[in-house]
């Protein structure tokens, strides 16, 4: 049983879809020790760009880390005590959307600071004081948000067009253009370490990583068709994702079992629901 909400109200905030309005000035982007609370899933690639942004920029003390379990139930994301929709209720009571990852609570006044990945990760990599890394410079502002629009769709987002468990013809469809998009990365890779600049990877770079990180472990065994090849066989995109992983503090947001345990188990479950003998009840 959930902590703080029914069932019934928490199944709801799992399913509905919406993005709540950020509010980083309401928390003047002060970041004493143990200002904000970020509820995330180490499998989640939309959490991986903030635990990316908040690991390049040293904020383990300010932004504590609360991490769902991989496995998700019919109701959502399960925290230790409680599902992630109860805390959604408890920060944001008139909130009826989907209880997604990540989201960002300013503990100072219980208020959600954003659920909306871009948003933090913005926030933790460009907005703080002194940060150490700038993700987004406004010097390459208008090159990284072309990228970040260019990868959302034909990287990011294609993994996921037509569901976790798509039809096999589906598959194929995404699974072609996903090639594509990673034969033209591989060809400008193969020319410049980085996307934006020669110099230090910027917002798009990680957030192409972030689906990198995945694509061997479950992207391509459980949610992409046979035509579908291996990360080696795109040499600089390859080379790409081991030099970022070498980048201090990065092996600390990545989890390879948490990930492939995590689509494994939704994959399993939406076929389930999917199948023509599920229970009525199910819901996809």
């Amino acid at each position: 049983m959930s902590i703080g909400a029914s069932p019934t109200h928490a199944s709801e905030l799992a399913n509905a879809k919406h993005t709540l309005p950020t509010r980083w000035a309401a928390a003047n982007g002060e970041m004493s020790p143990g200002r904000f609370r970020l509820y995330v899933s180490y499998a989640c690639p939309w959490s991986h760009r903030v635990l990316i942004a908040r690991a390049l920029n040293g904020l383990s003390d300010a932004v504590e880390v609360v991490n769902a379990e991989p496995e998700m139930d019919d109701i959502g994301w399960r925290l230790e005590r409680c599902y992630l929709a109860d805390r959604y209720l408890a920060s944001a009571p008139a909130y009826i959307g989907k209880a997604t990852v990540p989201l960002m609570i300013d503990a100072a006044t219980g208020q959600v600071v954003s659920n909306e990945s871009a948003d933090l990760m913005r926030m933790l990599g460009t907005v703080i004081p002194g940060s150490g890394h700038r993700l987004f410079p406004a010097a390459h502002a208008v090159a990284s948000d072309a990228w970040n629009a260019d990868l959302q769709v034909n990287v990011n987002a294609r993994v996921y067009q037509y569901g976790i468990a798509a039809k096999d013809e589906d598959k194929a469809i995404k699974t072609l253009a996903l090639m594509e998009a990673f034969d033209r990365l591989n060809r400008h890779l193969a020319d410049h370490p980085y996307l934006v600049t020669d110099d230090t990877p910027l917002e798009p770079d990680w957030r192409l990583w972030a689906t990198l990180a995945r694509y061997d472990l479950a992207y391509r065994p459980f949610m992409l068709g046979p035509e579908a090849s291996p990360l080696a066989s795109f040499a600089q995109l390859d080379r790409f994702f081991a030099r970022l992983l070498a980048v201090p503090g990065i092996s600390t947001t990545y989890r390879p079992e948490e990930i492939t345990r995590h689509y494994a188990a939704r994959l399993e479950q939406l076929t389930h629901q999917l199948s023509p003998n599920a229970p009525k009840g199910d819901r996809s």
